[in-house]
């Protein structure tokens, strides 16, 4: 279990993003399940919205799992 915060997700979804490249590989490198909390979703859903639109938050959750521990 890999815990990330908002900067994964933003670097990840944002082809522009200094750490986009070290982001992917790592994301590909490791075969385990991320998590997070509520604050990081509702944080990178902002950071989405105002970089790339509202569209990008909404494919963002859309791509989530959410479980409750």
């Amino acid at each position: 279990m890999i815990i990330v915060d908002t900067g994964f997700w933003v670097a990840l979804a944002s082809k522009n993003d200094n750490y986009h490249e070290t982001v992917k590989k790592i994301f590909a490198k490791y075969n385990e399940p991320l998590i997070t909390t509520w604050c990081v979703v509702t944080e990178t859903c902002y950071f989405l919205q105002s970089r790339r639109g509202v569209q990008a938050a909404i494919t963002f959750i859309g791509l989530t799992q959410i479980r409750y521990i």
